[in-house]
């Protein structure tokens, strides 16, 4: 079947793009050192703070720790070392719906993702010449990250590669479990395979509610164990003027003006996950188990929701949808959600990605028909397959949208 002709779409008006580049790469060594997110002053003293106080505390006062604060990253990497700084631990305190333990876990894998005086196994690097190999690794990661607009580029085919790897056939799994297992379980079969997993973005909240005490996104979950709040944390600004943060408290990160992700855009970085379980046989460092070195595609899918001002950056729902819910036109709709799909699918293919890690795209908070979704990713896929040895979609049961599963399960591996 073919696909339908990309055309302009509607533009996000809280935040509008400007793109002098079709891609677009932005930040350079001297703006990575310069920071202000990745060095903060603190502007509280943690000498002496106990982990009580914090639990006690941080209920009522969640914007006073600030994962982008050195002092608190100090304190949160001094707690992770006194529990044990083993993958088991740290996942257990990634996933626990307690806030206080994210907000620990994210502050630390933050200060290894942003600091070269902490290792990647979230130890002190006290030697120099240690300390500039880490701050050298630190850029590679921190300055890969690249901005898509596919609606932009006048032709495709052109970027690939020409020695670009075509397959016979592609693989398709979809495995009841989250991402960050997905990923691990890929990197297991498919070791000297280069690897993308697929992060369901918010095009405006640069990672969603992830520096924030609420939220439980597949984005912030998934964030909080890499080091892509750092990549692309660089390319927002902190805010303190909108209503979420007086509602809350706590400060938010919001992409800079020509930042944002675009329909049909996304962003490919670079990512280590810091909190993994590496198999024997592909455990390429030894000293640190937990280390899986991939790349991530965030891709903003079309937002549905009901936009509240001062709430929801934007809602593309009156394009679409009648007030009472129903789809004013079938084609147009499809033709919308297949460009982020194949936004997705071309940035891998010219980034030379053999194995893709995707999800159900869109079918939570921005309310996507899971049953369409699926088809139209099996439907590029059909197009677009061959470029890839292996692709599957992780997906967690989901109470509130139970047909997520079922759908995916049907439609891509033809149930």
């Amino acid at each position: 079947m073919d696909l339908p002709t990309p055309t302009q779409f509607p533009i996000r008006k809280a935040y509008p793009h400007v793109f002098p580049k079709v891609f677009q790469t932005f930040t350079t060594k001297e703006d990575l050192r310069t920071s202000a997110k990745l060095y903060r002053n603190p502007d509280l003293s943690f000498a002496g703070f106990t982990l009580e106080y914090y639990y006690a505390d941080f209920p009522s006062n969640p914007g006073k720790y600030d994962l982008h604060e050195i002092g608190f990253q100090d304190f949160a990497l001094s707690v992770l070392r006194q529990i044990g700084t083993t993958s088991k631990n740290l996942r257990q305190l990634s996933s626990d719906p307690n806030h206080a333990n994210k907000r620990l876990i994210r502050a630390a894998t933050y200060a290894v993702s942003a600091r070269y005086d902490v290792g990647w196994d979230f130890q002190p690097i006290t030697d120099l010449t240690a300390q500039t190999i880490k701050q050298s690794e630190l850029e590679e990661f921190a300055l890969s990250a690249v901005l898509y607009d596919w609606d932009q580029c006048e032709s495709f085919e052109a970027e690939i590669p020409t020695d670009r790897e075509r397959f016979k056939t592609v693989s398709f799994a979809v495995p009841i479990t989250d991402t960050q297992t997905a990923i691990e379980n890929v990197s297991r079969h498919f070791p000297r395979s280069r690897i993308a997993w697929l992060n369901m973005a918010n095009g405006h909240s640069t990672l969603g509610s992830y520096n924030c005490s609420h939220g439980g996104s597949q984005e912030e979950e998934v964030v909080t164990n890499t080091t892509v709040a750092v990549a692309l944390g660089l390319h927002a600004d902190v805010t303190d003027t909108d209503f979420k943060t007086w509602w809350s408290g706590e400060n938010h990160l919001v992409y800079k003006q020509g930042r944002h992700i675009p329909p049909e855009g996304n962003y490919f970085v670079k990512t280590r996950f810091l909190t993994s379980t590496r198999w024997p046989e592909s455990d390429l460092i030894p000293k640190c188990e937990q280390i899986i070195d991939c790349y991530m595609i965030a891709a903003a899918f079309a937002d549905f929701r009901m936009y509240v001002p001062g709430m929801t950056s934007w809602s593309e729902a009156p394009y679409y949808y009648t007030w009472g819910g129903y789809v004013e036109d079938q084609a147009a709709l499809e033709q919308r959600l297949t460009a982020d799909i194949v936004g997705v699918i071309k940035t891998a293919v010219v980034n030379d990605i053999t194995v893709l890690v995707l999800g159900a795209s869109g079918c939570g908070a921005f309310r996507h028909d899971p049953w369409l979704e699926a088809k139209l990713w099996k439907r590029a896929l059909d197009t677009y397959g061959y470029y890839f040895e292996h692709v599957e979609f992780a997906i967690l049961p989901d109470e509130k949208n139970p047909d997520n599963t079922t759908a995916f399960v049907e439609v891509i591996l033809d149930r």
